[in-house]
């Protein structure tokens, strides 16, 4: 497994990073160092306030959307394929965003408080979005059938086969991202950069530690 173009979830990037402390990483920092650490905090501040609108302005879009969607006359298999993907993008943003200014923001250690928050944050990011995904593809699929064959398409596409198929979607892939979270624990990486030592989410331990 290559690391060195790998990006963890506590870190932006794993380039600047060495598995073991020297005496050959020891770096003297001039005034270069201070100016990019004041662009690295400008940009850092700049994107956590950009995440937060994306969270305010994505919730309240996708909770009107549930609510158009409840409260509209008749059920359709579209409506029900678009408020599962309204249901899906909003717990994406509610649980991932502020996993991720826990795992980005602050600092976390080794413990099993974090690596339980670790493993979470990966469920999160390995199931909802491919479960928004497919139930795009969904829909796709559904639009071009209702036009191809609309005779056909209450046999293809019936209320009753598209609540199995979401129900299918789901469980698949979060038995697929619990798996994956299985693999994702806290692990020390040196910074040189900084000159300490960083805690980062990353997957597969006993092939980092090798």
């Amino acid at each position: 497994m290559d690391l060195d173009n790998f990006t963890g979830f506590g870190q932006s990037s794993a380039k600047n990073t060495t598995w073991l402390h020297t005496e050959e990483n020891t770096t003297e920092f001039d005034g270069s160092y201070k100016n990019n650490e004041d662009s690295s905090d400008i940009f850092l501040t700049i994107q956590f306030y950009y995440k937060i609108i994306i969270l305010i302005f994505g919730c309240v879009g996708n909770l009107a959307t549930m609510l158009l969607v409840k409260f509209t006359k008749g059920r359709t298999t579209s409506k029900c394929i678009i408020f599962s993907l309204a249901v899906s993008d909003t717990l994406f943003l509610a649980l991932g965003f502020p996993l991720e200014y826990i795992n980005n923001f602050v600092q976390t250690a080794a413990d099993a408080k974090s690596v339980r928050v670790c493993k979470f944050h990966s469920f999160v990011l390995f199931s909802f979005p491919a479960i928004s995904n497919w139930l795009i593809v969904t829909l796709t699929t559904e639009r071009a059938i209702a036009v191809t064959w609309p005779l056909h398409f209450k046999f293809y596409m019936s209320l009753s086969r598209s609540f199995a198929w979401i129900i299918v979607l789901w469980l698949v892939h979060f038995m697929w991202a619990s798996f994956m979270a299985l693999h994702f624990t806290i692990v020390d990486l040196y910074d040189e950069d900084e000159g300490n030592f960083v805690s980062s989410c990353f997957p597969f331990k006993h092939m980092v530690l090798q």
